[in-house]
């Protein structure tokens, strides 16, 4: 698979950096058997590379922690559940107890981590951190492709959710867009907002629209 090649590329290429070799590689055990899973019809590696892939053209703004950045991106759906909560908090939870197992330790590098994990939840608050309000964005970049793809992915979305049924599982979706459409800007960093947000906004509608028929 050539986005799991990708994704694999970049973890080793920046985690070398900031963690040691062995941490490094029981990372990477974790995180390929965590997203290949077979029921991971959208939380995969598939979405981990197209996230990477826009979070390259914010690497001007980054400078010194565009490779944590890149980390954070890989690990925020590592261990995505709907059957459970918030995915975002579940995540940060998992990733801060594998930083004490690999390393005996959370210390300010992997709260860091954790923390931008947590602000790829729509609903938090926007902080003036711009790290975080790039993770923010780059889970709403979905919402920029043609609609035709976006509805096949939202299929493969809700595929994970299949254990709800289709009008409680519709009301619920278009519920959240719904809300995130009602707190403009929508995107948080300027260089998503300027290229974004009327298509984000645009197909974030007609997806709503296209929700509620199944209610």
């Amino acid at each position: 698979m050539v986005e799991l090649a990708n994704v694999k590329t970049i973890w080793f290429f920046a985690a070398k950096n900031y963690l040691p070799e062995k941490a490094v590689l029981d990372f990477w055990q974790v995180i390929e058997e965590k997203y290949q899973s077979e029921d991971r019809t959208y939380h995969n590696f598939k979405h981990i590379d197209f996230c990477l892939k826009h979070l390259k053209t914010a690497e001007h703004l980054l400078i010194e922690n565009f490779q944590i950045v890149q980390m954070a991106v890989i690990l925020h759906e590592i261990c995505h559940n709907p059957t459970r909560g918030s995915s975002e908090e579940n995540c940060a939870e998992y990733v801060k107890n594998l930083f004490r197992k690999f390393l005996g330790k959370h210390d300010g590098f992997s709260k860091m981590i954790c923390q931008l994990i947590l602000a790829t939840d729509q609903k938090r608050a926007s902080t003036g951190i711009l790290e975080e309000r790039i993770m923010h964005d780059l889970e709403l970049m979905v919402f920029t492709l043609p609609f035709d793809k976006l509805i096949k992915l939202e299929n493969d979305y809700r595929s994970e959710y299949w254990q709800k049924p289709l009008c409680i599982y519709s009301f619920r979706r278009s519920e959240i867009l719904a809300n995130i459409l009602e707190n403009k800007p929508i995107l948080r960093t300027p260089l998503f907002f300027e290229k974004y947000e009327n298509s984000v906004a645009g197909n974030m509608q007609k997806l709503i629209e296209t929700l509620k028929k199944n209610i």
